[in-house]
């Protein structure tokens, strides 16, 4: 045999060798497999549930019952948690609900279930009805509805997290889409070519006026700052957001109501460092009024930061003009209440706004119309100082501020002092309007007088 030969066989035989070794290997690993999944399958069978998975402990969760929820509450607590009676909110549900609701079931539940989404007009039909909210379903309308009026009262996306027994990612994508659904809904509209609203808005103010010759007017305007944190690289000019004197980012809100306070009409284009005056001229319903569209029967009531005119009615802030600027005040003050219930009711509003900025003012307005639909409702506003029963506001460590606690917002007479922009101007000092000085001559000739100061508690 040549030497070609034997190094052939040689090579050969080497190569059936490691064929033989691989083969070996694979037959090992092969029943190692094996091993390993009947010591799985017995560990499982002895606990079904592992106490530690590749993402950590499996805590098995407790189901969500939207029913079992409500049972749980009085009416008492039920409005002191999401701002509405049961009713009330079940009348909200009714329309926003096909808005929140899975347009394919299917796909919401993952796992192809056949869920059947209870329709129905009050709490108390669903209780023996209504689905578990699991892993794997679609979350109930009254569930998505529940969440974004908690984080609007003031609760924490994290909290409602672990309450509700849905994602973080999902509270967040519930609370807008509620939002937008409310924004939808709730109409607010002022009737500015509308004479019988306008008629019955007059109708009003003047009923509840302290003096019954006070005539015409149909809404009270003033402007209100809502904390924020810094808008970021969203907007052009972040600093152009904040406000030296306050010492704040916020935004700014015009806003007219009506004598019961319900608001009529918003505006928040504008940055919060303009003046009350200036905003309510670039405003939509200011622009409006100033070119004549607004009945020169009716006016609107301002303070002494807006431009007099005929159909702008500012104090006077002049000796003669004592009696006529408390008859004017008092008028006027419906807005800075409207303000204040707004921000009380609504505890979002009591810390600094934290979502993206060009969200902020979607956010804002829909308190605003549920702030409305609470007084179309004729949810009370008797206990609203003891809807969290505390002086300060708890905010966990991650609330966006230094402190463990945030006082919550000082009220006077139910007006939010640190809240209204409160900016000085010469709205007395312009040139007298024709309806403020037959106005001022309709309390001259009755004879009426603001009444005598009360002494100061201790003198």
């Amino acid at each position: 045999m040549s030497s070609d030969e034997s190094e052939q066989s040689s090579g050969d035989e080497e190569s059936e060798e490691e064929e033989e070794g691989c083969a070996h290997l694979r037959e090992l690993q092969r029943k190692r497999a094996k091993l390993y999944h009947q010591v799985l399958v017995l560990t499982l069978a002895l606990d079904p549930e592992p106490k530690c998975g590749p993402k950590g402990p499996n805590i098995k969760k407790a189901l969500f019952s939207w029913a079992a929820h409500c049972r749980g509450l009085t009416p008492e607590q039920f409005k002191r948690r999401y701002r509405l009676s049961p009713q009330a909110f079940d009348a909200l549900l009714a329309r926003i609900r096909l808005h929140l609701v899975p347009s394919d079931v299917r796909q919401a539940s993952r796992k192809g279930a056949l869920i059947f989404v209870i329709v129905s007009s009050t709490i108390d039909e669903r209780e023996n009805h209504a689905p578990a909210h699991v892993s794997g379903t679609p979350i109930l309308a009254e569930t998505r509805l529940a969440v974004a009026l908690r984080f609007l009262a003031g609760g924490m996306a994290l909290d409602l997290s672990i309450i509700y027994h849905i994602s973080l990612a999902e509270v967040y994508s519930t609370i807008w889409r509620v939002v937008d659904a409310i924004n939808g809904a709730l109409v607010v509209e002022f009737p500015l070519g509308d004479p019988l609203k306008l008629a019955q808005l007059e109708r009003e103010f003047r009923a509840k006026s302290c003096f019954e010759g006070w005539e015409g007017q149909v809404g009270a305007v003033d402007g209100c700052h809502f904390k924020t944190i810094s808008p970021g690289v969203r907007v052009p000019n972040p600093r152009s957001f904040f406000v030296a004197r306050k010492d704040e980012f916020a935004l700014l809100a015009t806003a007219v109501c009506d004598a019961d306070r319900r608001f009529l009409f918003w505006d928040i284009n504008v940055t919060p460092t303009t003046h009350d005056s200036q905003s309510w001229a670039l405003s939509r319903l200011g622009m409006a009024v100033a070119d004549g569209e607004l009945d020169s029967r009716y006016f609107i009531v301002g303070d002494s930061a807006y431009i007099s005119s005929d159909q702008m009615i500012v104090p006077m802030n002049k000796p003669g003009g004592t009696h006529f600027d408390f008859v004017q005040s008092s008028n006027r003050m419906c807005i800075e209440c409207a303000f204040g219930m707004l921000i009380r009711r609504w505890g979002i509003l009591w810390r600094p706004i934290e979502v993206r900025a060009d969200r902020r003012a979607k956010l804002i307005s829909c308190c605003m119309r549920l702030h409305n639909y609470c007084i179309d409702s004729r949810i009370s506003e008797e206990n609203l100082d003891a809807m969290d029963g505390l002086d300060a506001m708890p905010v966990p460590p991650d609330g966006g501020t230094q402190e463990r606690w945030v006082k919550t917002p000082r009220f006077k007479d139910g007006r939010p002092v640190d809240f209204l922009n409160a900016g000085g101007g010469g709205g007395g000092g312009a040139a007298e309007s024709g309806t403020r000085a037959g106005l001022l001559r309709r309390v001259t000739e009755a004879g009426f007088q603001r009444p005598p100061r009360r002494p100061l508690p201790g003198r």
